[in-house]
């Protein structure tokens, strides 16, 4: 497990690693670089994180998580939850409104889920376990279960792809075997689809009409501040150009800095290389074929994972000792609220 670089301010959850000059700074444009190329604009229909990203930039969800693990209202007022925990009463904030104009709604975001719903695990059990969604009127809505289902707000607020975003439900409604073909969210951000260049640049601007929450920004949670009057989303594919496009000024932003590029880019003092903490961190996972022998049998399992050196493993990587823990044995991330060795 590796301590690196996350952008939670507005490029949320990705690694980074930052070098803004001082000209741009005063133009208040960043150009970042993103792991993977944005080809699709639909966050329900893709998981690959450049539309994630995407997703977090122009979209909005219900709910969201702090860097602590913890779920928060976002484009909800609030929810109140009934005695026998069957019934889930949300309430959207004033002032939200979509980039075409239109207001948001409660019917939209019904409409959203179940579009989510139809696309995601979780989402699907959400759905298996609800009774009805109810619109109570333009701001209020209803989640009656059939059954207790303890997961309803994490659902509503999953941080990894396919996450869900709310959108209009004329949008929402569509059939969800290929991509909305409109971008229309209430995020932080405007996307201009007509100057979207594939493999090249992606361009987003400030959205004026945007209101972020009053609460101080806690990982995907609280407001989302906007300081920039506009953010390029620049197609770099090697690793290495990237690298020293950051260190001349040609990009301010890396999402994914190489393993073996961290040391050079720490001692750089124009770039700064930040350290995760809790669900900021990221994992590296050895993953065994458990149908197979001799990986069937538990006990191979367990000596494998006995015989596995993990200070070796990340060191190999070329990590510095400072950006990794030594040993972790739980699959919910050490130094988090879910860390648990349990079974191990």
């Amino acid at each position: 497990m590796t301590r690196l670089m996350t952008l939670v301010a507005f490029l949320l959850t990705t690694q980074i690693c930052l070098g803004l000059s001082t000209a741009r700074a005063e133009e208040k444009i960043l150009r970042a670089s993103l792991n993977t190329e944005l080809q699709i604009l639909d966050p329900i229909f893709s998981t690959v994180n450049a539309t994630r990203v995407f997703a977090y930039m122009v979209f909005d969800m219900l709910v969201s998580i702090d860097n602590e693990g913890k779920y928060h209202p976002q484009m909800l007022e609030g929810w109140k939850i009934s005695e026998d925990r069957l019934t889930y009463t949300f309430h959207l904030r004033d002032g939200l409104s979509w980039s075409d104009g239109t207001g948001v709604t409660a019917e939209d975001c019904i409409a959203s889920i179940r579009r989510w719903a139809k696309r995601e695990a979780f989402g699907t059990q959400l759905i298996q376990a609800t009774q009805e969604f109810r619109v109570l009127d333009a701001k209020t809505f209803e989640l009656q279960l059939n059954r207790p289902f303890a997961f309803v707000i994490e659902a509503l607020g999953k941080p990894g792809n396919v996450i869900p975003v709310m959108m209009p439900a004329r949008l929402a409604s569509l059939d969800t075997g290929k991509p909305v073909p409109e971008v229309v969210g209430s995020g932080p951000f405007l996307f201009r689809r007509g100057e979207w260049r594939p493999n090249d640049r992606a361009i987003f601007d400030r959205n004026p009409n945007y209101r972020p929450r009053p609460e101080p920004p806690d990982g995907l949670a609280g407001g989302k501040l906007v300081h920039l009057d506009r953010v390029d989303l620049v197609s770099m594919p090697d690793q290495g150009t990237r690298v020293a496009a950051l260190r001349t000024g040609e990009l301010d932003l890396l999402e994914v800095v190489p393993f073996d590029s961290i040391t050079l880019l720490q001692r750089d003092p124009n770039v700064t290389v930040t350290s995760q903490h809790g669900i900021e961190q990221m994992m590296t996972v050895v993953a065994m074929n458990h149908l197979q022998p001799p990986f069937d049998n538990p006990l191979m399992r367990r000596a494998l994972q006995a015989a596995i050196g993990q200070e070796e493993v990340m060191a190999g990587m070329g990590l510095p000792k400072n950006m990794y823990l030594p040993r972790c044995l739980s699959i919910y991330m050490c130094e988090s609220s879910g860390t648990t060795d349990a079974g191990t």
